[in-house]
């Protein structure tokens, strides 16, 4: 989880990050387990993350990929 325990130290209620697509691929596989997809379409998906209680939406258009937390 250090890739996710490392944003989310730059993180406030809020707030988002714009993340590289190494980044993206670090935090999809730490977070495998706590990933829920809660849209997808052609040019947009949408997941949900939950890390020590706190909620977080990560939305990928694949040009930009956006962390957020709730």
């Amino acid at each position: 989880m250090a890739a996710i325990t490392g944003l989310l130290e730059k993180m406030e209620s809020g707030k988002y990050v714009l993340l590289t697509e190494n980044e993206m691929a670090e935090i999809m596989g730490e977070a495998s387990n706590n990933l829920l997809q809660i849209y997808t379409s052609n040019d947009l998906i949408i997941h949900h993350i939950t890390v020590n209680g706190e909620f977080y939406m990560l939305a990928d258009t694949g040009a930009s990929r956006v962390l957020t937390q709730r």
